[in-house]
């Protein structure tokens, strides 16, 4: 067989009880590392350490004190990609800085296929002079070995075939250049004999394999150290004894796989760095779908053997609406009218209406924000006298700049160069959904790849994504990895004087019924023509499938009173005031949270994908302090062998 890596995806149904004794319930991908196997027994021992992963992150997300219960196992996954295994060829000479002798290495000087092989021979058969020389006595040494079924140049998936045939661990190392090495197979066999091979390449896709006659020789005489050093074959960390090293071994593979880990520098520290991040983002996108939810049948095993099978519904959401706003932090004239559409391709025109939000907010950075700096005489003698740069806090030196307020041309202070040229007004337009990683963003992933733009993704799994971008400009995030509440929650805590956009939209009556929770019939939205339905749904079609629960009477009350209120016909008024109302509170609610912030941390959650970043960079700023970064690999390891979750 070929090559191939794979993961699997395990689909769990799970639930688990929320306020007022109601239930949710919500479907969950548990997801293995990715394995590789080069041939059938691979296979085997792979799978079944992906089972033993899948399993383990089942139980770690129960014991994270999430209370979900397993109902079911909806499906199983396997995702495959075949991949074209390394293997080695004839005589390549050896990159110049790795060619000293000093690096242990011996490059058979073949003209055949057999590079893997008479490097075998000369590790078996060693000579201290011309090493490198195929001679009689190495062929008929040939016999000695059990190369039988192999087909040369040997692939790495071969390997496992010659190692049970010879008894012999044969790992073989990468080599990416500027004295740099790397693990590619690393054996799990326990025979006593073994060999390192390094397995070098070329712009033409040759290969060729080289003998390592010392491992550590070879490691030790690119790492700088005067010392003799015992290298770990996982992760080529440096240790100062054999000791030291079989301590580290075991749990070297369980953390770090089969990886080249490099550590910082001893006493390397991080500090504050992303001070561009104190500058408010001028534009924010804040948007929302609504869908219909197609019902499907499909087959499942049924639960009752006379039946040959039954019928389970589920429901395909497909977008039919969306609304947005964009909002200007500096000046809200520059503020964008709320926009809507209704359409079963309502995900297309999205994405080209967001484009063409983002192309207006540019030129406005460009044309608006790009005032000349207004200066005292006052500022202009304290610019003079001024020690420390504004921006980054350090000593300026001779390197000094005068850094002025694009937004309103006042002076801010002397900076270096380079801090002044980083610190501006950025372009970037994120566009924030709450919820982008569980809902929002399947709807556009799916019309995403219509357009010809470099499209970069940060998953969260394979199903989720914690934010991706669209060209250079777009930049979708979302506000639950800030708030993690539901916007009816997020609203509750917001005081009336905090809703700048909903209260600049209604006032009186209107605000105070467009602020209260609104409710909608989801389910009952299974076609688009159902917004022409005239008067406000039963109470029994605003149930949810999901939370198995029907609406409160109090909260269909209200809809009635907001049907009422305002007027309303059809369905597609309730929809479109639903949508509006979802879009303009969301934005004051994230609005509220960068002013907050801004105030308390001088940072700009709008440049970040998620509050553990934000938190981060707060942390380090409001400090001040400088924190060194792990250096020693046994500490690393005892903090990774400590995550849970």
């Amino acid at each position: 067989m070929g090559g191939l890596k794979y993961t699997e995806t395990i689909k769990v149904r799970m639930s688990k009880e929320i306020d007022n004794g109601k239930t949710k319930k919500d479907s969950i991908y548990f997801k293995s590392k990715t394995g590789t196997a080069t041939n059938f027994e691979d296979i085997e021992s792979t799978a079944a350490q992906n089972q033993l992963t899948i399993l383990s992150r089942i139980e770690t997300f129960q014991n994270l004190g999430s209370n979900w219960i397993i109902l079911n196992i909806e499906s199983h996954y396997v995702n495959i990609a075949m991949y074209k295994p390394l293997k080695g060829s004839s005589y390549m000479k050896l990159p110049e800085d790795i060619s000293n002798p000093k690096c242990g290495l011996i490059n058979m000087k073949n003209n055949d296929d057999r590079c893997f092989l008479w490097s075998h021979v000369r590790h078996l058969n060693p000579k201290t002079r011309r090493a490198t020389t195929i001679t009689r006595k190495d062929r008929k040494f040939v016999d000695n070995l059990d190369y039988s079924g192999i087909d040369f140049p040997v692939k790495i998936s071969d390997i496992d075939k010659i190692e049970r045939k010879n008894s012999i661990n044969i790992s073989v190392f990468g080599y990416k250049g500027k004295k740099q090495f790397y693990p590619i197979r690393n054996s799990k066999a326990k025979y006593d004999e073994h060999m390192e091979l390094l397995l070098l390449g070329d712009e033409n896709g040759n290969n060729h394999y080289v003998l390592i006659k010392d491992v550590n020789r070879m490691l030790f005489s690119v790492s700088g150290y005067t010392h003799k050093k015992h290298f770990c074959l996982h992760c080529l960390h440096s240790c100062v004894s054999e000791e030291v090293l079989e301590k580290h071994k075991e749990t070297c593979l369980e953390v770090n796989g089969t990886q080249a880990t490099k550590l910082p520098k001893e006493g390397t520290k991080i500090k504050f760095k992303n001070h561009r991040n104190s500058m408010p983002v001028p534009f924010v996108i804040y948007a929302d779908f609504e869908s219909i939810l197609v019902p499907e049948e499909r087959k499942v095993d049924s639960e009752n053997p006379e039946d040959k099978s039954s019928t389970d519904l589920y429901q395909t959401h497909k977008a039919c609406s969306f609304g947005l706003k964009t909002v200007c932090h500096y000046d809200d004239k520059y503020s964008g009218e709320y926009m809507s559409y209704v359409g079963e391709d309502a995900a297309l025109v999205f994405l080209k209406t967001v484009l063409k939000e983002s192309f207006k907010c540019r030129d406005m950075v460009n044309k608006i924000f790009k005032k000349k700096m207004v200066i005292t005489p006052e500022e202009e003698a304290e610019f003079w006298k001024t020690r420390n740069c504004s921006i980054c806090g350090n000593d300026l030196g001779e390197d000094r700049v005068r850094d002025h307020d694009h937004v309103t041309g006042l002076y801010r202070g002397a900076a270096h160069n380079i801090c002044n040229l980083k610190y501006r007004i950025t372009w970037k337009v994120p566009v924030v959904f709450h919820n982008l990683r569980g809902y929002d963003s399947h709807l556009i992933i799916q019309e995403i790849g219509k357009f010809k733009m470099n499209i970069n993704v940060i998953p969260n799994t394979m199903e989720k994504y914690i934010s991706f971008s669209l060209g250079k400009n777009i930049v979708f995030i979302d506000s639950i990895q800030f708030m993690a509440s539901s916007l009816e929650a997020l609203v509750s805590n917001l005081s009336p004087e905090d809703f700048k956009i909903v209260g600049k939209r209604w006032k009186g009556e209107d605000f105070n019924l467009v602020t209260q929770k609104g409710v909608f019939p989801y389910e009952f939205l299974d076609d688009i023509s159902k917004l022409n339905t005239e008067g406000l749904p039963s109470r029994d079609k605003f149930y949810s499938s999901l939370y198995e629960s029907e609406v409160k009477d109090e909260d269909y009350q209200r809809a009635l009173k907001v049907w009422d209120h305002f007027g309303m016909k059809t369905m597609r008024d309730y929809h479109d005031l639903y949508l509006e109302t979802d879009v303009l509170l969301l934005a004051d609610v994230f609005e509220n949270f960068r002013r907050t912030c801004l105030e308390n941390y001088k940072l700009d959650p709008a440049h970040y994908m998620s509050a553990p970043g934000l938190s981060w960079d707060a942390f380090l700023k409001q400090s001040g302090e400088e924190i060194e970064l792990v250096s020693d690999m046994d500490m690393l390891q005892f903090f990774e062998k400590g995550m849970r979750g």
